[in-house]
């Protein structure tokens, strides 16, 4: 479970203004979509927790404060995908992962491919361009 108490984002450009605090918690194996308006925190949120940005309070996976590790650490536990493009969007997933697997050693395979079932996206679908999975 991920645990958030009295968490704060801090902003070290904009001097004392913060964001916080928040206070949440995603169940064990449970999948959590961030949603809000366009500049309301969703993706500073990600990027705090990616440890990107400088926090406060309590950030808590299981019995382990992951605030405590080196931002390494959490790179092992959580997945971040900014918003500049990532992949090549006419190329198929599967190229696409091809490209993009040397640049991420500690990438894991067995999940990909349980989450690839998880969200229904077939062997066709893979092997048609990135751009037209949401289509």
């Amino acid at each position: 479970m991920l645990v958030a108490k009295k968490f704060f984002i801090h902003f070290p450009e904009k001097d004392a203004q913060k964001m916080g605090p928040l206070d949440f918690e995603v169940e064990e194996g449970a999948f959590c979509l961030v949603l809000g308006r366009t500049g309301s925190g969703k993706t500073t949120l990600l990027r705090a927790i990616y440890g990107l940005l400088k926090t406060s309070g309590t950030l808590r996976l299981g019995d382990i404060d992951i605030l405590s590790w080196p931002v390494v650490m959490r790179r092992r536990f959580f997945a971040w995908i900014g918003d500049e493009q990532w992949c090549e969007p006419t190329l198929p997933v599967n190229e696409n992962l091809d490209y993009l697997l040397p640049l991420y050693p500690d990438f894991d395979r067995d999940t990909f491919e349980k989450m690839m079932t998880e969200f229904e996206i077939s062997p066709v679908d893979r092997a048609k361009p990135f751009c037209l999975l949401s289509a």
